[in-house]
């Protein structure tokens, strides 16, 4: 690409930024709210990665040396080809993720339990679990089953709320 036509590319974009006007944000309800924020607390707390994760949280669980190593080999062996769209690429990416996936039944806690302060009654339980499911998507890096009927939600006696996520073990790897 040569520099006229950035130029030309820059000032479509710049003509095009001067009417686009944004949609408006879909409001969400005070308990998706606050289920999104409960979910931050999860990830900013509770939730588990191994060492291999290139995002870390604040429970970073250690994998054996010698699957560090194998970890790091697949790796770099699915780096060296991805951006050549090598046909390699695509079963590399596979043979990583997959091993990736075999540390995460192996290290990772089967359920992981989250003890809140207590979490008053909240009117829409379905909207609160969206909200939590929200933010442990765009986290990228849950491991747990995190659909609104996987995700257990328990107050005992007003003192405190379990919020309890599954492993996701059994998720297809795919090309």
């Amino acid at each position: 690409m040569n520099k006229k036509d950035k130029q030309d590319i820059v000032a479509r974009l710049i003509e095009k930024s001067k009417t686009y006007v944004p949609k408006p944000r879909e409001k969400e309800s005070a308990e998706a709210q606050l289920g999104y924020m409960i979910g931050e607390y999860i990830v900013l707390r509770f939730l588990p990665v191994l060492n291999t994760s290139m995002i870390k949280t604040n429970n970073i669980i250690n994998v054996s040396e010698e699957e560090l190593i194998e970890y790091k080999r697949l790796d770099e062996l699915w780096y060296k080809n991805h951006g050549k769209n090598k046909p390699e690429a695509k079963e590399d990416w596979f043979n990583l993720r997959k091993f990736d996936h075999e540390l995460e039944k192996k290290y990772l806690p089967h359920i992981l339990e989250c003890n809140l302060y207590y979490v008053i009654d909240v009117e829409n339980i379905i909207d609160l679990k969206a909200g939590i499911r929200k933010s442990l998507w765009d986290c990228d890096v849950c491991c747990y089953k995190i659909e609104p009927d996987d995700i257990i939600i328990e107050n005992f006696h007003d003192i405190c709320t379990v919020i309890k996520l599954t492993l996701d073990i059994d998720r297809e790897i795919r090309y």
